[in-house]
């Protein structure tokens, strides 16, 4: 969703009509590619750059790389950092796919030595704004993830039966303090 987030906030209208439609079907897919190394990506230390028609430079770690149609990229251009959209597909791009400790996205690292598309106007800033917006789409997926693991562990509790009974009847499952105020409540009740 980055990909799609930068191309709804900085692409053109040309870029919309071109890129959010398959987006949105499915029909392609988008990474982002912003680290270099270990480090985290600043202002200063990017070295990927376009020179107006080729993009040249290497992105490490880049979540669903080797599975992605295009990416953007961020990129110096001229003297500042911006986003530029680079077509996977293209021979001109070396994907090499990595193994890292999350199993449930794949990897890649990007060579690239390839033609472009610029997102007009984006700024270090405009990385930033983006970035921010990540932050809340990952939480996003954080609670969705967390409420899923709930539910499956209620489900469990009232499947479960040991001694003839549900796990979940049992007072030390069924009145698992989930908050600090049913902490509180609970440890004033036993005191």
């Amino acid at each position: 969703y980055l990909a799609t987030e930068a191309i709804l906030r900085f692409g053109s209208d040309d870029q919309k009509r071109a890129y959010l439609p398959k987006l949105a079907t499915g029909e392609i897919i988008g990474c982002f590619a912003h680290s270099e190394s270990n480090t985290s990506p600043t202002e200063e230390n990017i070295s990927c750059s376009f020179d107006g028609s080729k993009l040249t430079g290497q992105k490490i770690v880049v979540s669903d790389g080797d599975v992605a149609d295009f990416a953007i990229v961020s990129a110096k251009n001229g003297g500042s950092v911006g986003l530029c959209i680079v077509d996977l597909k293209s021979d001109e791009v070396d994907i090499n796919t990595e193994t890292t400790l999350d199993p449930s996205r794949s990897h890649a690292n990007f060579n690239l030595n390839s033609s472009a598309e610029v997102l007009e106007g984006t700024t270090w800033e405009s990385i930033q704004e983006l970035l921010d917006r990540a932050a809340v789409l990952f939480a996003f997926e954080q609670v969705g993830g967390s409420q899923a693991a709930l539910d499956m562990a209620k489900a469990y509790s009232l499947e479960r039966f040991a001694f003839g009974r549900q796990i979940g009847s049992y007072q030390a499952i069924k009145h698992k303090p989930y908050n600090r105020q049913d902490t509180n409540r609970l440890l004033h009740q036993t005191s």
